[in-house]
């Protein structure tokens, strides 16, 4: 449960932190009007995002090596299963990659750096489980006062449970393939 909880925690705090890092990658640079430099060098508009990204992604190198130490103590401990901490990397890798692109999309378009900070973090809080509040108001309320079974509810949870990326992140590291709750394909849907 502990190795569950901590890569859900630790993953959800990579993506924010890489949305936040790609928030300040371009308006950064016009912050400290180091951009004019920047475009004029001879580097494409491509190698340049590329590097914000790669940059984004290896500052959070600690938080990185944290969620390993987590894994490794978990794995000496026979909590995760240790072929799914491979997916679990991926899922990772994908989503503070995806939250990297965000921030430096968001940094693109935004002014100011305050401006882009905010954005992003609304929008990554919203993306990372935030639609969930989305959901509950504009579709389990309105479900049940339709006098919908309870079934539809739990499929539509399970549906949102597996768009949640901390609910993921920390599904992933099953400590074995009978716990699979709430997931289990064995449960009548």
């Amino acid at each position: 449960v502990w190795v569950r909880g901590a890569s859900g925690g630790l993953g959800f705090l990579m993506m924010l932190g890489a949305a936040t890092r790609g928030a300040s990658a371009i308006t950064g640079e016009k912050d400290r009007d180091t951009w004019t430099t920047l475009i004029s060098t001879p580097l494409s508009s491509w190698n340049i995002l590329i590097g914000k990204w790669w940059g984004a992604l290896l500052g959070l190198r600690s938080m990185a090596y944290m969620l390993a130490m987590v894994w490794l103590f978990g794995a000496v401990l026979g909590a995760p299963e240790p072929i799914m901490l491979l997916p679990a990397a991926l899922y990772l890798f994908t989503y503070v990659g995806c939250m990297a692109w965000l921030g430096i999309w968001i940094s693109c378009t935004a002014r100011t750096t305050l401006i882009a900070s905010i954005r992003v973090v609304m929008a990554g809080l919203f993306l990372s489980g935030g639609f969930w509040f989305v959901s509950i108001f504009c579709c389990f309320m309105p479900l049940g006062m339709l006098r919908f079974r309870g079934d539809t509810f739990e499929s539509l949870s399970l549906v949102l449970l597996s768009a949640t990326p901390p609910m993921v992140m920390g599904w992933l590291p099953l400590e074995d393939f009978s716990s699979l709750e709430p997931f289990d394909p064995r449960r009548r849907p």
